[in-house]
């Protein structure tokens, strides 16, 4: 015949187990979520990065023919489409922990260019439709316009650069020489679509726009 005291003690030590275990399976079913739930994010951010080069690249053609007309004081009330930053916008923070800092550095700099581009191409769209489009406001329009291609072209080219190297990403080998001559070559771009408009004039300028 057992012991009360042996079989009380068993009771005991059995739902300590039963506790502890499911103390231990509640834990690791939360960490398992939230690292999926990361993993996902992760993801997303990147596919989301993958899609804004796609938009990027649209917005850099309307951006140059926009520039072509404006060479030829022709000005339209009407700037690139805005970027989709959803995940980004409401997402970073919760995974930004688990990025490297150089991840961090590249996605901060790449939404940063495409927030100023976004918040540029209203600005444009107030100017045009400004009661008083006198000359300060012309030339307000061109800085504007110049500095969205500026910064659309950089925003390509660090999306670019993220997703060649995603494996193994380091912002911080790029050196100084390289980033001048990506600078170069936005000058030079800006100079080339410049020209080509007064080659062309305008009418050309609008056909090859509307063809694409």
């Amino acid at each position: 015949m057992s012991d009360p005291t042996d079989t009380g003690i068993l009771k005991y030590i059995i739902t300590l187990v039963a506790v502890a275990f499911g103390w231990f399976l509640g834990e690791t079913t939360g960490w398992l979520k939230k690292r999926w739930s990361v993993h996902n994010l992760k993801k997303s951010l990147l596919l989301e990065i993958e899609d804004a080069l796609g938009w990027l690249r649209r917005n850099q053609i309307t951006i140059e023919h926009i520039i072509q007309l404006v060479v030829l004081n022709e000005f339209i009330d009407a700037g690139p489409v805005q970027v989709p930053t959803h995940i980004y916008d409401n997402h970073f923070p919760e995974i930004s922990t688990h990025l490297t800092r150089s991840e961090r550095v590249s996605y901060n700099s790449i939404y940063n260019l495409i927030h100023l581009c976004d918040k540029d191409s209203g600005r444009l769209v107030d100017l045009i439709r400004s009661n008083q489009f006198n000359n300060n406001k012309r030339k307000e329009f061109k800085g504007v316009l110049e500095a969205m291609h500026h910064n659309v072209y950089m925003a390509i080219s660090q999306i670019q650069y993220h997703l060649a190297n995603r494996k193994d990403l380091d912002v911080f080998k790029v050196t100084d020489e390289q980033t001048k001559q990506i600078e170069d070559e936005i000058i030079r771009r800006l100079h080339e679509i410049c020209s080509q408009a007064k080659q062309i004039g305008l009418e050309e300028v609008k056909q090859r726009y509307y063809k694409k």
